[in-house]
């Protein structure tokens, strides 16, 4: 008997797991312009991405948004920033580069920050993720930051069944926290050529982009010394109003303190060649389909010809990032290799 019960219990769990909203708690809900911690950057309970080449300056311009988060100061004087206690998961810099850095972004020992270094958190792993959680709650955090995002994780950034699991941790701390997540990531070596970078520009499946709610890019561009300036561009915003135009940002060293200034629109608002617009408009298109050459092509609705679309295929191709397979009437359909399938001629 008291096995059954055991056994009932856990069917009514299982069926108690999920509890649907119905159409008319959605349609009384006092729909409003949706919070953001950072506005138009990087909106509250969501995953945000800050990505870029090594040494293009990311790091340093999350630190600073950061600053504005803990203090909250209107980033660059410009974009309103809520208040909040912020945790850093840092598993690149160590203590001693962490405290560095704070130091010279002109942190003081007034606001909330804490920073887990080099502690080796797995957010694939449930006990890792349950103990983050705890942190989190405690220490009423609003923000969590993770850097770099390939060394939280024990799986294969190209997989999209690991990257699944990783944004499904993710989800679960927003939901039982209520916090905002950034994660910092690299870019692809062979993706210098963007000079604006694209969503393809990063490293790993093409199910991260997917799944993050904002993307901004950090990209280098010049540099001398004590001064950096650097593009902020913004590629994906799920929860605003569209997305900002890209800004360029200066940071001076001066005075043993780093600091930032907006220094106006992005200039550099570089087309990309027919074939990369082409790459771009082919992984959009295939993410969650396969496809011929033809319906690929009737997709572009006459913006990209044949030649630069075939052109397109052979470089997605090779770079492992489509792959093809001829099928019925030896036809070669075309879809994303989300795991990793191996380069394929296209035929």
């Amino acid at each position: 008997m008291e096995n059954n019960f055991d056994e009932l219990k856990r069917e009514m769990d299982n069926v108690n797991r999920f509890v649907p909203y119905t159409l008319g708690e959605l349609l009384a809900m006092d729909i409003k312009e949706y919070p953001f911690l950072v506005e138009k950057l990087v909106p509250e309970k969501s995953i945000i991405a800050i990505t870029g080449h090594p040494e293009s300056g990311k790091t340093w311009f999350v630190m600073y948004l950061i600053y504005c988060v803990v203090y909250g100061q209107p980033l660059l004087g410009m974009y309103k920033a809520q208040k909040a206690n912020v945790l850093f998961v840092d598993e690149e810099g160590g203590k001693y580069e962490m405290a560095r850095r704070y130091k010279l972004v002109g942190f003081k020992n007034d606001v909330i920050i804490h920073t887990l270094s080099q502690q080796g958190i797995m957010i694939d792993s449930q006990e890792d993720t349950d103990s983050l959680i705890g942190v989190i709650k405690n220490k009423e955090i609003g923000l969590v930051v993770f850097d770099p995002f390939a060394a939280i994780f024990s799986g294969d950034e190209n997989s999209a069944r690991d990257i699944g699991k990783v944004m499904r941790s993710f989800q679960r701390v927003i939901v039982e926290t209520q916090a905002t997540i950034v994660f910092i990531h690299h870019h692809r070596k062979d993706s210098k050529n963007y000079s604006n970078g694209t969503e393809q520009s990063m490293r790993g499946s093409s199910a991260i982009f997917g799944r993050i709610d904002s993307h901004i890019i950090i990209t280098k561009r010049s540099e001398s010394e004590g001064e950096m300036t650097m593009a902020v561009i913004q590629r994906k915003s799920r929860k605003g109003r569209g997305k900002i135009k890209a800004f360029t940002v200066k940071m001076v060293e001066k005075d043993g303190l780093v600091q930032f200034e907006y220094m106006g629109e992005e200039p550099q608002q570089l087309k990309l060649s027919k074939a990369e617009t082409a790459k771009e408009k082919v992984l959009k298109f295939l993410i969650d389909r396969r496809a011929t050459f033809n319906e690929i092509h009737d997709s572009m609705k006459g913006e990209i010809g044949r030649d630069s679309l075939g052109s397109a295929l052979k470089e997605l191709i090779h770079e492992g990032k489509v792959a093809s397979k001829k099928e019925a009437h030896g036809k070669p359909f075309y879809w994303v290799a989300k795991e990793k399938e191996g380069q394929q001629t296209a035929s």
